[in-house]
């Protein structure tokens, strides 16, 4: 058996976001498991068994900018 847990508490467990955007996610249909779309974000979930796909837009990266500091 491995780690049973509410699927809100599983996509903050991932490393997703925080419970609260992830029951937001599964009510706005942007969550799957195994396939299906969960409407009730308090569904039981099992993180070693099951597949949980999150559908988030991807954040492009911002330029990276290196200041160097000298303190005489």
């Amino acid at each position: 058996m491995g780690q049973r847990v509410t699927l809100n508490r599983a996509i903050s467990k991932l490393g997703y976001g925080s419970r609260g955007q992830a029951m937001s996610w599964i009510q706005d249909g942007k969550v799957r498991v195994d396939g299906t779309i969960p409407r009730t974000p308090l569904a039981w979930g099992d993180l070693s068994f099951q597949k949980i796909v999150v559908d988030l837009p991807v954040q492009s990266k911002s330029k990276t900018i290196t200041l160097l500091l000298n303190k005489p």
